[in-house]
């Protein structure tokens, strides 16, 4: 997860939500969450300074001058956290929760780490004498290939000024 210096952090991740068919193959992201809002579409927009539910603060920050760093993003305290996995979302929306579809209606960016299904666990689960860094780089963090990230079925990060948010129905 090294920066590229050759282009601009601010517009090299940044995607137009036209872009979104492509980049995805017309394939689903979900996101759970563990409360239920009303409508069967909403638009929901990214955090500006998310806080961790589970994560520490400082290890958050630290997360984030690495992915700050390296994309221009602080995508910990700014992302809807997303999976292509419905069962994943599933088990973030719990019993009384929901899970909807995203796609965004606006420019959006996307950081996912490829030996990452989840940062948190991957926090939790780190060696005592690696540092945040460390772990950041060993989990392979990028912000292209969203059709891998898919794949994968890894978490995804997603920013952006609006996404549209539809209830999946089974």
């Amino acid at each position: 997860m090294k920066p590229n210096n050759n282009k601009s952090h601010t517009e090299e991740i940044w995607f137009k939500p036209d872009e979104w068919d492509t980049l995805t193959q017309n394939m689903p992201i979900y996101r759970g969450t563990k409360h239920v809002e009303a409508g069967e579409t909403i638009h929901i927009c990214s955090p500006e300074n998310r806080t961790p539910v589970s994560m520490p603060l400082d290890v958050q920050r630290e997360m984030d001058d690495c992915f700050e760093r390296a994309f221009g993003v602080r995508f910990r305290q700014r992302s809807l956290f997303a999976s292509a996995s419905l069962d994943v979302a599933k088990s973030y929306a719990g019993g009384s929760g929901e899970v909807r579809i995203l796609r965004p209606t606006a420019p959006f960016c996307f950081c996912w780490g490829l030996h990452s299904k989840d940062l948190y666990f991957a926090y939790e689960d780190m060696p005592d004498k690696e540092s945040i860094t460390g772990l950041i780089e060993r989990l392979s963090f990028k912000n292209t290939r969203l059709l891998d990230a898919i794949t994968s079925r890894n978490e995804i990060m997603l920013v952006g000024e609006e996404f549209r948010a539809t209830r999946i129905r089974e």
